[in-house]
């Protein structure tokens, strides 16, 4: 391939205009690494001021894993619970009684999965 592009280019200020022309170099398509399902796992339940880990795996369309996934950790409701992280670890902490969804989505907000957590009362009898 170096010598099709040396031959075909030249340099770079040429390459704009002659690249076009060149019919007999390589091409190729890169696999599409998008996200196409994410499964999220952890804790349905909470105490309030209490945490526990969240994690989540995500696929691509092929169902391969990829590794180190961009995922959004988002709380429908954080004044309940609020989730904190980035890629495919979070942290959920409870922060009142009452319910909330928790989502995990790709950067986009295309693909997700989401699961309701439960946050109970702080039991006072055990301060």
């Amino acid at each position: 391939m170096r010598g099709n592009v040396a031959r075909c280019a030249g340099s770079l200020a040429l390459a704009a205009t002659l690249l076009p022309a060149c019919t007999d170099l390589p091409t190729f398509n890169a696999p599409d690494r998008s996200i196409a399902t994410i499964r999220m796992s952890g804790c349905s339940g909470v105490a309030v001021q209490s945490s526990c880990p969240m994690s989540a795996q995500a696929w691509d369309a092929e169902g391969n894993p990829i590794p180190n996934p961009p995922i959004v950790w988002i709380s429908s409701k954080p004044h309940v619970a609020s989730v904190t992280g980035a890629g495919s670890e979070a942290t959920l902490t409870g922060v009142t009684a009452g319910r909330t969804e928790i989502k995990a989505s790709d950067a986009a907000r295309r693909v997700s999965d989401s699961m309701t957590v439960r946050v109970a009362p702080l039991d006072e009898n055990k301060l």
